[in-house]
């Protein structure tokens, strides 16, 4: 605690469903209160997790003490820009490609 007695906690990293706005909770269970929901703690392991379970739907919430101001970060359209591009170079260097000059 701080010396105003309030915690320092720093920001929480939660996923958050687009359609229910509920946040995930557990592997199986959501919750409308943000405190109660898991905190990844990295947006790399958030990101891990959306991909692993075959996540759709669903956003990245940073949530930061003191305020109100959420920043909301879309994933599909972070995973297809990323499927894009990976796409894009598989194509221009062709998949035999080694990486060995003849």
């Amino acid at each position: 605690m701080n010396e105003n007695g309030q915690e320092n906690r720093p920001m929480r990293v939660l996923i958050q469903s687009i359609i229910s706005h509920l946040y995930l909770r557990g592997e199986d269970s959501a919750t409308q209160n943000p405190e109660a929901a898991r905190d990844f703690k990295h947006t790399s392991r958030a990101l891990r997790f959306i991909e692993q379970k075959r996540l759709t739907n669903v956003q990245i919430v940073l949530k930061f003490p003191k305020t109100s101001d959420d920043v909301n970060l879309a994933i599909l359209e972070l995973l297809e820009r990323d499927r894009k591009k990976f796409e894009e170079k598989f194509q221009q260097r062709g998949p035999s490609s080694s990486g060995r000059r003849s």
